[in-house]
């Protein structure tokens, strides 16, 4: 759908559906157990002098689009573990989440998700207090976090909930600095380390390929190095 015919039927009337229908999850116990776990998540603590023998969880979002803003919703939350510089893949998260408005048909075939998958869906609030549940501790990995993060936090706020304050690695800029001159996006550095493919656009799938990408880029960068590309909580 083109930005411009979304953000007329966001305002003209899907704000409204959101807000209503987000009014009501708000009454379920749920609600105020993400707000309570918002504001009592704990941040990592990280060894700076061997930085890969810190855990991280590393994630990936699925999401109906590029703007929460203007009605975009999360689909699917995927993460798995890395603990002493190896990726655990017996420590797992998969939710799919129930959407608010309808999924188009492209949506539905890009991730994967049918109409039935999504109505048997997590509530968001659940979906997002098991995930907190998962990753605390932990030091947050996505590819791009500019994106994931940013969208977790616009979600959240919409959803007028405390702010997701903790610090992430982006290894996608991790992946810039170390390679200037290549596309350093999933698919590319998944081709260029050998990664097993999976299927592409399920979150937990991605999760795994960016988490075995992530171990060959803790393997090429110093550690004082990695540190720097820690993002704030703000």
């Amino acid at each position: 759908m083109p930005v411009d015919f979304q953000i007329i039927e966001y305002y003209l009337y899907k704000q409204f559906i959101q807000k209503y229908k987000m009014n009501q999850a708000m009454l379920h116990p749920s609600y105020s157990s993400l707000n309570q776990a918002l504001e009592s998540y704990r941040q990592p603590v990280m060894d700076q002098n061997n930085f890969t023998t810190n855990e991280f969880t590393v994630f990936d979002l699925e999401t109906t689009g590029f703007f929460p803003d203007i009605g975009d919703e999360i689909l699917s939350i995927g993460a798995i573990k890395i603990k002493e510089g190896h990726v655990k893949y017996d420590k797992t998260f998969y939710k799919v989440v129930k959407p608010i408005h309808t999924v188009s048909k492209a949506t539905k075939k890009l991730t994967g998700l049918s109409t039935e998958d999504l109505a048997k869906g997590a509530s968001l609030p659940d979906a997002i207090q098991d995930f907190l549940k998962f990753s605390e501790g932990s030091i947050l990995v996505a590819h791009p976090a500019s994106f994931d993060m940013s969208f977790l936090r616009k979600v959240l706020h919409k959803w007028e909930l405390p702010p997701f304050e903790t610090v992430y690695v982006d290894s996608f800029l991790v992946a810039n600095s170390l390679y200037p001159d290549e596309k350093n996006f999933l698919d590319q550095l998944v081709t260029r380390f050998n990664i097993p493919k999976r299927i592409r656009h399920h979150a937990l799938y991605d999760a795994i390929m960016t988490a075995e990408i992530f171990i060959q880029l803790l393997k090429d960068i110093e550690h004082e190095q990695i540190a720097q590309h820690l993002q704030s909580n703000t």
